[in-house]
C-alpha cells in the first residue's frame, strides 16, 4: 500500500540522514586525527565512508585504533565522536553479520582483566567508574573478543 511504502521511504530517509550526520561528526575532528585514520576510512564522501567502515576488517581496526589511544588517554577529548561513530558502523555490520555483539560493562562492577581492559592512569583492582569504550563478544557464546576499555577506581 502507499502508506506502507511511505513508511519504508521515511525510514530510509532518516537512517540516511543518521549517516549524513555521523559523515559530519568525523569531518570535524582535527586533522591530524583524521590523517591516523585514512588508512581505515575513505572519506570522499558518505558512502564512501560508510562503505569502508562497515567491513569486518576496518572496523576492527578502527576499534583498535580507539582502544590504543583510549587506553593511553589520547583523544579523549573526541572520544564520545569517535564511539558514536563505531556505533553506528557497527549497527550497521551487525544488520548483516550476527556474529558479533557489544560488551556492555555496569558502573560499580568490580574489575576483572579477564573481561575487560583498564586505562594506563586505572587503579589496578577496584570497581568500574566509567566505560571509555565497549568491548565486543562472540554473540553465539558470549565469550570475548574486544574488551571493553573502562576507568577502574580503587
Amino acid at each position: 500500500t502507499l502508506t506502507a511504502e511511505n513508511g519504508r521511504l521515511t525510514q530510509a530517509f532518516s537512517c540516511v540522514k543518521n549517516y549524513e550526520k555521523i559523515y559530519e561528526e568525523y569531518l570535524t575532528l582535527p586533522d591530524e586525527l583524521r590523517e591516523s585514520l585514512a588508512g581505515i576510512f575513505c572519506c570522499r564522501t558518505v558512502w564512501t565512508f560508510l562503505f569502508s567502515g562497515i567491513q569486518e576488517e576496518g572496523l576492527f581496526e578502527f576499534w583498535d585504533f580507539c582502544m590504543r589511544d583510549f587506553k593511553r588517554g589520547k583523544y579523549l577529548e573526541h572520544r564520545e565522536i569517535l564511539c558514536r561513530i563505531f556505533d553506528t558502523l557497527f549497527d550497521i555490520f551487525c544488520s548483516f553479520n550476527d556474529n558479533y555483539k557489544r560488551q556492555m560493562p555496569d558502573t560499580g562492577e568490580e574489575f576483572d582483566s579477564s573481561l575487560y581492559a583498564n586505562t594506563s592512569s586505572s587503579d589496578a583492582v577496584g570497581n568500574i567508574q566509567e566505560t571509555l569504550l565497549q568491548g565486543i563478544l562472540y554473540a553465539k557464546n558470549d565469550k570475548v573478543f574486544k574488551k571493553s576499555i573502562v576507568v577502574v577506581k580503587g
